[in-house]
């Protein structure tokens, strides 16, 4: 049997997915293929199936928290600056991770302020926000719609 990068596009998933493709293929023509032997063909010829991500759960939704409500759930923007979107990640960097604050235009769809932390609270809410409010300069108060988490529950009590 000659493996070629071109007949692997089937089977890009996981490793296991890979070898259970390429075991199926082998079966079907008479040819017994140990799951070894093949990721060693593999590695020989610098084919390496994807890799399946972890999913990793962040948020917390049971929380004593105040629960607001949706106030921009039927607001469709016409304009710029009408509703902003925000919401906090976090992103992977060598040294380990840091957390991205991220303010969102709902109408241009484009980032209007952000800030970055290693650590996770209010403060780096606060800053995505002032820097948004910076950087567009609203003429008059906007929605902010907002993931309901703990270090935006901080957002609640800064005015």
């Amino acid at each position: 049997m000659i493996l070629s990068s071109g007949s692997m596009r089937s089977a890009t998933s996981s490793s296991a997915t890979a070898i259970a493709a390429w075991e199926r293929r082998c079966g079907h023509q008479g040819i017994v293929v140990n799951g070894k032997k093949l990721r060693r063909l593999m590695r020989e010829r610098g084919l390496q199936p994807k890799r399946r991500r972890r999913y990793v759960v962040t948020t917390d939704s049971d929380h004593a928290g105040p629960i607001f409500p949706d106030l921009a759930k039927d607001v469709v923007p016409d304009r710029p600056n009408q509703l902003w979107v925000a919401d906090l990640t976090y992103v992977a960097i060598p040294g380990g991770f840091v957390y991205l604050a991220a303010i969102l235009d709902a109408w241009s769809r484009k980032v209007v302020g952000y800030a970055i932390s290693r650590s996770l609270d209010a403060r780096i809410a606060v800053a995505a926000l002032k820097a948004a409010i910076r950087g567009r300069a609203p003429a008059k108060p906007n929605f902010l719609l907002a993931t309901v988490g703990k270090p935006l529950m901080g957002l609640a009590r800064y005015r």
